[in-house]
């Protein structure tokens, strides 16, 4: 059980709000509101196992596993109760094997397994207003908390997953032939992430944005709310139609039907010679062409949008291995019998996943929107339009040339695939102590990423993006392909690499006063390398690009470090049993204690420094970068574009410091000012492609963990068991960091300083204990 909190908070302070211009006495009161809300987790699971030896040559084996969890708070926490999305997870999975001896030098295995996962996040039916009401949102700076629920719900999966397995084993002279079989069958029903109640979001007027309508006074997005205006926006409502499933928003069938087949041998060459050499194919199909209605990208052709391609389904998944075991024997020093040199190669394929398919089902061309209707300020209407929810109910869904065309796959996308390599010596050393050493390297290629295919363009001064008059759909964004929309897919191309050296160290158990000690001690230098990690953003980076593929080579822009990089990777594990009493009473109270500690230490997470404006006027600032101006000035120092110092740049640090002390903004900034020579990270608001701060350059601070384990076993006849146990995370109560606010426009406030790069924000747990209790008989 838990708590969770909501706030409230005001963007701005309110100024007195106006009635369609007409100023009224009051203001808008904020405030903080604190919901203490229990988060209730309650899982109820069972096992069920059943060995069978049939014979002497043939062995059976059956488990059954089911798990239901419930969580109050599983789906997300409202306002009030009313507004509470509980989860609902109930699985379950089945498992068999039969493994025969045919003859003594044949054995067939033969294994089915079935797995149902069920999750659901379903608004409760008598929560009446959450399961009618649009999703509010503002713009703006601040957090507020408002009575609605996201949009995301309702949403849920269930899949029921059939997998065969046949694998003959057939052993002659000096091989030990291998060759298998596996199909798998998933039968799914998914709803996705799906806005089909639509989102209302309310911005703010200032006395630019609502000039025309005679607005003199900032009125914030939250008055606007109260007032029921949608203030100055190009799209104040947004809704998304399902075309296949009206009644059941968001709802598509991954089905998927995959098969794969292997041949190996293990040639044992000399007695201290082995060669192991074999081929997989592995066919995992194409479930968009079953669950989308547009599964491709169908072209850049002004009339494409509206049509359908299926993806190609690849057939040529063929991956190779191959690798050797030696154990010289030279008769004196290292290579005396207890040396072991292993090395190998391996290609391996990855699958498609679901959320590919979440993602493109949730979006247009698959599930198009509303058109935009512009909220404007006028003579009439100075607040933009009134009662924006309004909108929703005459919505209809439309799709022409210029609509976003967003997360279909690439007609030819592939399976990604990995290059493995390894090489490395085993050597027992003296003492019983074991002491690997070995090169671990994947090379990854055709990895899945977002790709934006239509940047837009900048207009003839760089001083934005371009726009063009079109006789049919009016005033749009000028692009690449100027006949088009943006066009954001889903594509395959990105690569990745991995080098490391690994050293194990263990021992297989030494004796002591006090008991008996195992212990594994590892480490990793590693370093993984690659242009972007993830399809979707992650912590450390953006989904996109910092460019379009089309216009650039993102290979020279983005290679870098991976989110994922680690460069130093130590974890040690620890069981010490301690000696104690064998018999008697005493053994039941000072016997059978059992302590094993866990030590985890590892270099921090790369991550980027955000420009927060597109400085490429391509459309999008999602993967922009700040630049670096002086490498040596404080690690959280930055300049912040801004008219009011000769030198163009205020310092965001000292600017965020002096608003929490109270100063007004205006003077915090002309208080300020710096030069890009002073501060390590400056702000780009003119065009510019060229950006000095590579990505990923940037690296957390390092992450420490204790964990420890606590068992005593306990006697009670000669065939009933019983086990105590406990649980320690993060013993020693060590604070680790988590990646900071990367944005070089975050003002925010943590304290008196600011959330820019600010490593005090806390990650991890504290403290916990976890204790468990068993009956073995």
């Amino acid at each position: 059980m838990g708590t969770g909190t909501v706030d409230i908070s005001a963007p701005t302070s309110a100024a007195a709000p106006t009635c369609n211009g007409v100023a009224r006495t009051g203001s808008v009161s904020y405030g903080q509101f604190y919901r203490y809300a229990r988060d209730v987790y309650q899982d109820d699971n069972f096992l069920v196992r059943v060995d069978h030896k049939a014979s002497s040559k043939q062995d059976m084996m059956f488990r059954f596993l089911f798990d239901d969890n419930n969580e109050t708070l599983g789906g997300a926490e409202g306002l009030g109760p009313q507004f509470d999305v509980p989860g609902r997870y109930r699985n379950m999975g089945a498992a068999f094997t039969d493994v025969y001896q045919i003859r003594n030098n044949l054995v067939n295995e033969f294994r089915f397994g079935f797995v149902r996962n069920n999750l659901r996040y379903d608004i409760p039916s008598d929560h009446t207003l959450a399961q009618t009401l649009p999703a509010y949102g503002f713009s703006g700076t601040g957090t507020l908390a408002i009575p609605s629920v996201s949009s995301s719900f309702n949403q849920g999966r269930i899949s029921n997953n059939f997998e065969y397995e046949d694998v003959v084993t057939y052993i002659k002279g000096h091989h030990a032939f291998k060759f298998g079989v596996e199909i798998q069958r998933q039968l799914a029903i998914q709803q996705a992430p799906f806005n089909g109640r639509g989102t209302v979001t309310y911005t703010a007027c200032t006395t630019t944005s609502c000039s025309p309508g005679g607005i003199s006074t900032t009125i914030s997005a939250f008055s606007n709310f109260i007032d029921n205006y949608a203030g100055v926006t190009t799209s104040p409502v947004a809704k998304v139609f399902d075309t296949v499933y009206p009644n059941q928003p968001g709802k598509y069938r991954p089905n998927l039907f995959s098969y794969s087949f292997f041949v190996q041998d293990t040639y044992k060459m000399t007695p201290n010679l082995s060669i192991v050499y074999g081929v997989r194919y592995e066919n995992f199909g194409q479930p968009a062409n079953g669950a989308l209605s547009h599964p491709a990208f169908n072209g850049y052709g002004t009339n494409d949008f509206a049509g359908i391609s299926k993806v190609n389904v690849d057939n040529n998944n063929i991956g190779p291995t191959i690798g050797f075991s030696y154990q010289p024997h030279t008769g004196s020093g290292l290579f005396n019998g207890r040396t072991v040199i292993r090395g190998g190669y391996q290609l391996t394929y990855d699958t498609f996943f679901n959320n590919l398919l979440s993602n493109a089902k949730a979006a247009s061309p698959n599930s198009p929107s509303n058109l935009p209707v512009p909220s404007t300020s006028t003579t009439t209407t100075p607040r933009g339009l009134s009662n924006p929810a309004a909108l929703l109910a005459s919505a209809v869904p439309t799709l022409t040339p210029y609509t976003t065309e967003m997360s279909d796959l690439k007609k030819d996308l592939r399976n990604p695939y990995y290059h493995h390599f390894s090489l490395g010596i085993q050597e027992e050393l003296p003492g019983h102590i074991l002491l690997d050493i070995a090169y671990v390297g994947t090379q990854g290629r055709q990895l899945f990423f977002t790709d934006p295919l239509n940047p837009a363009l900048p207009n003839a001064t760089f001083t934005g993006t371009a726009t063009q008059t079109t006789s049919l759909y009016g005033s749009q964004t000028l692009r690449l392909y100027a006949n088009r929309g943006t066009i954001q897919i889903r594509d395959g191309g990105a690569t990745s690499n991995y080098n490391s050296v690994q050293v194990q160290v263990r021992h297989s158990g030494l004796k002591t006063v006090a008991g008996r000690l195992y212990f594994t001690s590892s480490y990793t230098y590693g370093k993984s390398l690659d242009v972007i990690s993830e399809t979707f953003a992650t912590n450390s980076s953006a989904q996109n690009p910092s460019r379009s593929p089309a216009v650039a080579d993102i290979r020279s822009l983005d290679y870098g470090p991976s989110d994922n990089d680690r460069r130093h990777v130590s974890s040690t594990v620890v069981n010490f049993q301690v000696r104690g009493p064998e018999s008697g009473v005493l053994a039941r109270v000072l016997g059978g204690w059992s302590i094993a500690p866990i030590l985890t230490v590892q270099s921090g997470t790369p991550y980027t420094v955000l420009n927060g404006v597109d400085r490429d006027l391509d459309g999008s600032s999602i993967g922009d970068r700040a630049d670096i101006g002086n490498k040596n000035a404080p690690f959280d120092s930055r300049g912040m574009v801004t008219t009011a110092c000769a030198s163009g740049l205020y310092d965001g640090g000292k600017y965020a410091a002096a608003v929490a002390a109270g100063v007004a903004t205006a003077t915090a900034i002309s208080t300020n000012c710096t030069t890009r020579d002073q501060v390590r990270f400056v702000q780009v608001t003119n065009y510019n492609v060229n950006q000095t701060q590579g990505r990923n350059s940037q690296y957390t601070t390092r992450y420490l963990n204790l964990d420890t384990n606590v068992l005593k076993k306990i006697k009670i006849t000669g065939r009933v068991n019983a086990e105590v146990g406990a649980t320690f995370l993060n013993v020693t109560n060590n604070q680790n960091f988590d990646t900071p606010s990367a944005y070089i426009t975050s003002l925010s406030t943590y304290g008196n300083t600011s959330n820019f790069l600010n490593y005090s924000i806390p990650s991890g747990g504290s403290r916990t204990m976890r204790l468990r209790a068993k009956i073995l008989f």
